[in-house]
């Protein structure tokens, strides 16, 4: 050490070598992928989320319908699910609709049957003389005309019923769906299984008029879908575990020297 080179100097030197060391440690611990204890995958900011996303897609973790829309698309159905408190594996009743994840089937009523003020309800179809259809009334082969809910939060006395018809469903359209090229759509679930979807419109809207504040806002597939050619069978769907145990074999399938992405067990929880 020379006489005009002091500790202060070195130390100063020193520590701008560690730098580019420290910030690749940092993107390091930024972009780790943790396993909570419910074996979901976890995330925190972006780059997690990013890294995850591709994760369940290389690991066939996620549905195969929003798998092929990209990992934008699965990242945003992880997301949802950690908006809502909900398990991953929800993700199953997920569709890519307008540009936006939008939950389908029991997802949405599940939601609203979790709230603390949910208490009772009835749900029933009835033909087009509005008898309840069922054993009792011996009229189980008679078509079905209309769903019916009947709502009562807890602490009421009251009942809130709701009603959506094949009348309600004619109105709107839904009953003779056209693709694109003017072809009648085979496909639609209005086709398939109108009794499924006269109840998922009947019940997505009355949960929003009744738990407003468990569904915030969020749409429902059955709901939103106002042009005949965006629907069709989701029935079909793939359904897959997204349970995880433990790292290593997901480290294993992510080897390759390129690959940025690191998961650790237990590395964020919450």
């Amino acid at each position: 050490m020379t006489n005009s080179t002091t500790s202060a100097d070195v130390n100063a030197s020193q520590e701008q070598e560690l730098k580019p060391k420290k910030r690749a440690e940092k993107k390091a611990e930024q972009s780790l992928v943790a396993i909570d204890p419910q074996g979901h995958l976890n995330f925190t900011n972006q780059v997690q989320l990013k890294n995850a996303a591709e994760i369940m897609i290389k690991m066939k973790m996620a549905p195969e319908h929003l798998s092929k829309e990209g990992f934008h698309v699965v990242a945003a159905a992880m997301v949802l699910c950690k908006q809502y408190n909900l398990p991953q594996k929800c993700m199953n009743e997920m569709a890519w609709i307008k540009g936006k994840i939008t939950p389908y089937g029991t997802v949405f009523s599940g939601l609203a049957e979790r709230h603390k003020d949910f208490g009772e309800k009835e749900e029933f179809y009835i033909d087009e003389n509005q008898d309840q259809i069922c054993v009792k009334n011996k009229n189980l082969k008679n078509p079905v005309w209309a769903h019916v809910i009947r709502i009562k939060k807890k602490g009421a006395t009251k009942w809130n019923e709701y009603v959506f018809s094949m009348d309600d469903a004619r109105t709107a359209g839904l009953l003779n769906p056209t693709k694109r090229d003017g072809s009648k759509n085979l496909d639609s679930p209005w086709i398939k299984y109108i009794k499924d979807m006269l109840m998922h419109k009947n019940k997505t809207r009355a949960y929003k008029q009744n738990y407003a504040s468990a569904v915030e806002g969020l749409d429902c597939y059955e709901d939103i879908v106002d042009s005949v050619d965006q629907l069709r069978d989701v029935s079909t769907h793939e359904q897959v575990d997204v349970q995880l145990e433990n790292a290593d074999d997901i480290n294993q399938v992510f080897s390759d020297e390129s690959s940025e992405v690191v998961i650790e067990e237990n590395a964020v929880q919450g």
